[in-house]
């Protein structure tokens, strides 16, 4: 993971600077890098870090996602997954159980609520009101 983490912090540099160049124009893929650059982050423990990440990658999509693209829908449900795992990490549960209410309601809108997809998304949501001592809201996430 360290050198993904060194390439992509390369490559967010040129889409950053592309960016620049040419105003904010379609913020896709430097909302993937960060994402992917956040869970390099989160998998060499660097929680702070990987929070930093998910939290741009979650900003720059709002907007894309608020138009109605299903591209960007997908990929904000993706980027607060990972917010909600980094925030878990830090100890910011609240938080955590917020990013994945709202990315299982992305995901349940796009793939319907019963698809695969979902399933981490719930077990993660789970786990989240389990520490919270909400026993029968986990249940229902299992």
């Amino acid at each position: 993971p360290g050198l993904a983490v060194k390439c992509l912090e390369r490559a967010l540099a040129l889409r950053m600077a592309r960016a620049a160049r040419e105003g904010e124009g379609d913020l896709m893929p430097m909302a993937g890098t960060l994402t992917t650059l956040g869970s390099a982050q989160q998998a060499l423990g660097a929680f702070p870090e990987a929070y930093r990440c998910y939290s741009r990658a979650v900003t720059a999509l709002e907007r894309p996602a608020e138009k109605g693209t299903d591209g960007a829908k997908a990929a904000l449900a993706s980027a607060l997954q990972g917010l909600g795992g980094a925030s878990r990490a830090l100890s910011k549960q609240d938080e955590a159980r917020r990013c994945y209410e709202r990315a299982l309601q992305l995901r349940e809108a796009a793939v319907g609520p019963e698809h695969p997809l979902n399933a981490a998304t719930l077990n993660n949501l789970g786990a989240i009101l389990q520490q919270q001592m909400k026993h029968r809201e986990a249940l229902a996430c299992y």
